[in-house]
C-alpha cells in the first residue's frame, strides 16, 4: 500500500510566498537571515514561518543556479558541436 504524505497548508502556502518572493523582486534569503525580532513582532510573522518562507527563497535561488547551469552546458554542447562541424569542413 502506497503512503502519501500531506503538507500543512499553512507551510506550503509560505513556502510559495518565499518562492514568489525571490522570483519576482530578487531578494536573497540571507536578508532575512538579519532581521530582529522587533522586526518580525512589527511584521506580524513567526520566526517558523519566516524559516519556511527563506526555504521557498532559497529553492528558487537552486533552481534558478540549476537552470544557469544547464543553459552553460547547452551552449557548450552547441559550441563544440560547431567546432566539430567546422574541422570536419576544414578536411
Amino acid at each position: 500500500m502506497e503512503e502519501y504524505l500531506t503538507v500543512d497548508k499553512d507551510y506550503l502556502r509560505a513556502f510559495n510566498q518565499g518562492y514568489t518572493l525571490a522570483k519576482e523582486t530578487g531578494l536573497k534569503s540571507e536578508l532575512l537571515e538579519n532581521l530582529k525580532e522587533e522586526k518580525l513582532d512589527a511584521l506580524k510573522i513567526n520566526k517558523s514561518r519566516l524559516n519556511v518562507i527563506k526555504l521557498g527563497m532559497q529553492q528558487y535561488e537552486f533552481d534558478k543556479k540549476l537552470e544557469l547551469a544547464k543553459q552553460k552546458d547547452k551552449s557548450k554542447t552547441q559550441e563544440q558541436k560547431r567546432d566539430d562541424r567546422s574541422k570536419d569542413k576544414g578536411r
